[in-house]
């Protein structure tokens, strides 16, 4: 400890109870929140943080700041980013949705069991499912079945149609300091990725085995791809955060807004500074100091503000602002 009785250290330990703090503060501000909004309200409002020792990038998600949402791409100990709790009260206070539970989220499951030998060496070993039912996913499970005398030596890559990639496994108990159970051989396990939120289910799955170090050999017995998350719908939430401006900056698509259908709403309500929203087709809105343009064709029917002195300006449909 320094001086002032202070220190810094990372792990789950001291995580744990900050963000525990911060959902108690959201189901304060909106006792009708289900686990699902909570998570979903969290990375959503969480922000990018050691750029200079991390590499982020964004998955293929539409509906965040106009696009995807930022994850840590190669490492994923820093998941969306770091918690905001002002933001994440914000969007808690604005969530209208029935309660997102286990009670009423969709899962669509392929299973694919084709014996396959794992090569040593960093091509590995891919395997691809096909998923024809449209859901909007939260979270992805994979159970494994590896034939493997050490899991120390095998890596796990889930890329999901848009091309983000999920590490699910790295050498676990290679080391005395990695994580290991009561027996380093073998995998059949269930993991779990949350770094496609927001992505379409439609697509080719990718499943990459790894098997980076010589002399043992192993096989891929089977696995089963299972996704979590609500139903395809022509209603869409377009999120908006302070981070609209650095997004945007990097992919132009993200400044205009585009809608095909459905009753829709553009939620600012994470923005701390002022916006101006004007729900007219071909109108421009400024969001974050940025410009937001609606397409022609697009008619939005609702929006919520932030914390600025803020202009909401609706259109011909019945409007909830």
């Amino acid at each position: 400890y320094d001086a002032d009785g202070f220190t810094s250290i990372t792990g789950t330990s001291f995580s744990a109870p900050i963000v525990s703090g911060i959902v108690a503060l959201m189901l304060e501000a909106n006792p009708g929140l289900g686990y699902r909004d909570v998570q979903q309200i969290l990375a959503s409002s969480a922000s990018i943080t050691s750029a200079d020792r991390n590499t982020w990038d964004y998955n293929g998600a539409t509906g965040w700041n106009g696009g995807g949402m930022h994850f840590d791409s190669q490492f994923h100990d820093l998941g969306f980013g770091l918690v905001d709790a002002r933001a994440a009260v914000r969007l808690a206070e604005s969530w209208t949705q029935p309660a997102a539970t286990s009670a009423n989220d969709v899962q669509v499951s392929a299973r694919l069991a084709q014996p396959a030998a794992i090569p040593d060496g960093v091509s590995g070993l891919t395997q691809s499912v096909v998923i024809n039912q449209p859901m909007e996913v939260e979270r992805v499970e994979v159970t494994i079945d590896i034939d493997h005398p050490f899991l120390g030596d095998l890596g796990l890559l889930l890329t999901s149609p848009t091309g983000t990639d999920s590490w699910l496994l790295w050498r676990a108990g290679q080391s005395a300091l990695s994580a290991y159970g009561s027996d380093q051989a073998d995998i059949n396990f269930t993991f779990d990725t949350v770094l496609s939120m927001g992505e379409s289910s439609l697509g080719r799955w990718d499943l990459t085995v790894f098997d980076l170090e010589a002399g043992d050999a192993g096989t891929l017995r089977s696995w089963t791809l299972n996704l979590v998350g609500k139903p395809d719908s022509a209603d869409d939430l377009y999120l908006y955060t302070d981070e609209f401006s650095e997004s945007a900056a990097g992919a132009a698509a993200r400044r205009t807004l585009t809608d095909t259908g459905g009753t829709d709403m553009l939620n600012a309500a994470a923005v701390s500074t002022r916006v101006l929203i004007d729900l007219n087709p071909g109108a421009s809105s400024t969001i974050d100091g940025t410009t937001l343009k609606t397409s022609s064709s697009t008619v939005i029917e609702n929006a919520w503000g932030g914390d600025g002195a803020d202009t909401l300006t609706g259109n011909s449909a019945n409007n909830r602002l």
